[in-house]
Parts: structure tokens; C-alpha cells; sequence
């Protein structure tokens, strides 16, 4: 299960790996970091996660600027 700042990483590193430079809450987490969930992630095909981690996840993606917002 993936908290909600593992989350935003992850969402954020899909539309790109420039935005979590970008993004406050992202920022502190060095490229590295996402390489580290990837491979945790591996093979896996779902990602559990709870309602209320998604709502907090909408809340720290919302504040991306564009052109990153509309990408992610």
C-alpha cells in the first residue's frame, strides 16, 4: 500500500521525472527515491491504496503549474 507523498511521487513521475523537481511536495524526494519505488513496485499489477489516501493525493497534485497539471 502506497502512503499519500509515495503517491504524489509516483503520479508525478509518470506525466514526467522533471516535475518532481518542480512540485514542493515532490521536491524532496531525489530521483533516486522514484527509481527505489519502481523497483519496489516491480512486477506488482495493482497498487493498493484507501479513499482518503487518493482525496490527500488530489489535494498535493492540484498545486502543479501548468504545463504539468494538465500531463499529470
Amino acid at each position: 500500500m502506497l502512503d499519500t507523498n509515495l503517491m504524489a511521487l509516483l503520479i508525478a513521475s509518470l506525466a514526467s521525472h522533471e516535475y518532481i523537481l518542480r512540485h514542493e511536495r515532490t521536491q524532496a524526494n531525489m530521483i533516486e527515491d522514484l527509481f527505489l519505488l519502481q523497483r519496489t513496485l516491480g512486477d506488482a499489477t495493482s497498487i493498493a491504496t484507501i479513499p482518503h489516501v487518493l482525496a490527500e493525493t488530489s489535494k498535493l497534485v492540484r498545486p502543479f503549474a501548468e504545463p504539468g497539471r494538465t500531463r499529470i
